[in-house]
């Protein structure tokens, strides 16, 4: 069991439908894949400068979620300051639904959270003396809908492309 049901890392806010309350993302489980909108979802998340965080934030407010904590940041002291984001919900993705599910109560033991905050510490920082990358047990990786997948080397080459 982990904390985490549901992630995505390196987001694109340019393929945010900010207007239309639409975080986009696909996910795969046994052989399909399904998509929802992650607006909603409730947890933690981080907002990059050039793949370095500048900021960690939480949803987990009834009257909001992920998607409009990242949507206030467009319009705060942080507007214009950051350029990628990653989010980790404590709910698991529906089938049913367009959705996730909504997060439950749950009966973890001790060294299951520690090992998820480990997981996510890593998976944020990337810290170099770290050996492995690390994987959130249990949890689901959402693939953004809309977004070019950036990487250190597609970013790079955007700089060297530049005029």
């Amino acid at each position: 069991m982990s904390i985490i049901k549901s992630y995505g890392e390196f987001w694109n806010p340019d393929a945010v439908d900010w207007g239309g309350k639409s975080l986009i993302g696909t996910w795969r489980e046994n052989g399909s894949e399904w998509k929802n909108n992650f607006w909603s979802a409730k947890g933690i998340y981080v907002l990059y400068a050039d793949f370095k965080p500048i900021y960690v934030g939480q949803a987990h407010a009834q009257s909001s979620g992920v998607g409009k904590r990242l949507a206030d940041h467009l319009t705060d002291r942080l507007i214009a300051r950051w350029d990628m984001f990653s989010w980790y919900s404590l709910a698991k993705p529906s089938r049913s639904s367009d959705t996730p599910n909504l997060a439950g109560g749950r009966h973890l033991k001790t060294d299951e959270m520690v090992d998820t905050l480990e997981a996510i510490a890593i998976l944020i920082a990337d810290p170099p003396l770290n050996r492995k990358r690390e994987s959130l047990k249990g949890a689901l990786e959402v693939q953004q809908v809309g977004g070019k997948v950036r990487t250190i080397r597609s970013y790079l080459q955007e700089l060297v492309d530049r005029p």
